[in-house]
């Protein structure tokens, strides 16, 4: 049986959890609750991804109505990469903006 002390399991935990800040990243929407939980589907590395919306600023307007979605925006964001041994999460933390595939800012 292999026991570990609490100093040896807390150093595996801190080396299984990595995180990295990513900057200016673009994301296309792909399905966005607007209601409730803040984690929408985007795609990110031609993937559908789930993110976590953290910026609080951005979701207020959002749920007030100032500012409108479609399926043709993309989204500049800086977000937190988190890894734990074999899942990745994603957090937005700030969107710097909003914009459709004409390139027409809306945010």
């Amino acid at each position: 049986m292999n026991v570990m002390t609490a100093e040896e399991k807390e150093t595996e935990d801190a080396e299984e959890e990595l995180e990295i800040l990513l900057e200016n990243i673009e994301l296309k929407v792909y399905k966005v609750p607007f209601q409730g939980n803040s984690q929408w589907d985007v795609i990110f590395n031609n993937e559908i991804t789930k993110v976590s919306v953290w910026d609080q600023e951005f979701l207020k307007k959002l749920h007030a109505g100032e500012i409108l979605l479609s399926s043709q925006d993309i989204f500049i964001v800086d977000m937190r990469e988190v890894k734990e041994k074999d899942k990745v999460k994603y957090y937005i933390l700030k969107v710097q903006e909003v914009k459709r595939l004409e390139n027409i800012k809306i945010y």
